[in-house]
């Protein structure tokens, strides 16, 4: 791997167990009071289920088993190794890869856009620009939010340039 590893990788890639969850008992990822102390419900709360689901989905289609555990900051790198929460190869791999497909997506809908508010000379010269930007080229390859985050902005700012003809996807 040319990327090193982030922990905040191998929390998403643990979360990504989520889509199993969904597919099986989907009322057990709904917030309850009684379990507000439970670890997966907390991160639930702070983040957003999109890059989980996108993680999970691809981990299921390459028959890859989810994270055991969670990173834990307040343990040592070694520590995290022997509690399970370092990803294997083949669990980061199709992490990054499911993060990474988002990109072309990202600049399909950024081309698009910029299309639309000056030319096709435009669009080409925004989505080289951002897909030969330095963080987009770390950031949107990781196992981590910005991918689907950059998608995110990207399909919005489109999609409300065509509000007045599709009201509905804005």
């Amino acid at each position: 791997m040319l990327i090193p590893f982030h922990p905040g990788e191998g929390s998403q890639l643990f979360m990504s167990s989520d889509v199993d969850i969904l597919l099986t008992n989907p009322s057990r990822l709904f917030w309850t009071p009684e379990n507000d102390n439970d670890h997966k419900q907390t991160l639930r709360k702070l983040d957003a289920p999109i890059t989980r689901y996108v993680l999970g989905i691809y981990r299921k289609i390459a028959g890859i088993p989810p994270l055991k555990s969670d990173w834990d900051w307040s343990k040592s790198w070694e520590e995290n190794i022997t509690i399970g929460a370092m990803p294997s190869k083949e669990q980061l791999w199709i992490g990054r890869l499911s993060i990474t497909l988002l990109l072309p997506l990202t600049l399909f809908f950024l081309f698009k856009t910029t299309k639309t508010v000056t030319n096709a000379w435009g669009g080409l010269l925004a989505i080289l620009f951002l897909g030969t930007n330095s963080i987009v080229l770390l950031h949107a390859r990781r196992a981590m939010a910005e991918g689907a985050l950059i998608l995110g902005i990207s399909a919005s700012i489109y999609s409300f340039l065509k509000a007045n003809k599709t009201p509905w996807l804005a």
